[in-house]
């Protein structure tokens, strides 16, 4: 956050600019908001029960817990695999 204090002038642009980086200049819930919670909704859910699942005293079978874990690694790396491919990429290569 410190950059903009040297690259903006006014105080007014360097608002707007720290505004937009907080994300105060646009709606709560968007279509882009919406697209990620069904794209990831998943991942995000699974995650939750995964990151809770040490907090709380829950009598969870070490199978039930490994299982969980693995599937949140496959999740994670199919989304990631899923969106890397571009033939563009290697072009300039």
């Amino acid at each position: 956050f410190g950059w903009v204090l040297f690259a903006f002038e006014s105080v007014h642009e360097q608002l707007v600019v720290l505004k937009g980086m907080i994300g105060f200049d646009t709606e709560l819930i968007n279509n882009e908001v919406i697209f990620y919670l069904n794209e990831y909704s998943v991942v995000m859910i699974l995650g939750l029960i995964c990151s809770f699942m040490g907090t709380f005293k829950w009598n969870i079978p070490k199978q039930v817990k490994t299982a969980c874990y693995l599937a949140v690694l496959v999740a994670s790396v199919g989304f990631i695999a899923d969106g890397s491919y571009s033939p563009f990429i290697y072009f300039r290569f």
